[in-house]
């Protein structure tokens, strides 16, 4: 009989971490960084890191078949800098040519400006001087990131 409860624990004890794992578990090295206005970069597997902003309950990418390799913020901008992909995930190729391209958003009314072939271009059609960029590593060492 006690051998029966302990068969029958163990299989609800299965179940119930199964069930608790589908429910609350990204996805194993997934993450997210926080940026301002409801917007976030997401890296959702190895060949995906992206602009994505909440629209209702979910977020959506902000940036068709663009991968994310450095950001920076200043007061309602959000800086992409990243690699222009020929489909939704970016390829070994892709990633080794590293043609890069740059984006401004405009966080305040949403508008997408660009893209520029070099970070200057970016800073001279906004009128800025410098921008900061932090690059998004595998994973990120920043504190704004959830995992």
């Amino acid at each position: 009989m006690q051998r029966r409860i302990v068969i029958v624990l163990c299989i609800i004890l299965f179940v119930c971490t199964i069930g608790c794992n589908k429910l609350f578990y990204r996805g194993r090295g997934d993450w997210e960084i926080n940026l301002v206005n409801g917007y976030r970069i997401d890296h959702f597997n190895a060949s995906e890191i992206k602009l994505c902003k909440k629209q209702n309950k979910y977020f959506e990418v902000v940036i068709e078949n663009y991968y994310v390799t450095a950001y920076s913020m200043k007061e309602e901008y959000v800086f992409l800098e990243g690699i222009q992909t020929a489909g939704e995930y970016i390829t070994d190729q892709e990633k080794e040519t590293r043609i890069l391209s740059y984006y401004a958003l405009d966080t305040t009314d949403d508008s997408v400006i660009g893209p520029f072939d070099t970070a200057d271009e970016l800073s001279k059609a906004l009128d800025l001087s410098g921008i900061d960029w932090t690059p998004v590593t595998d994973p990120p060492d920043l504190p704004n990131v959830n995992y």
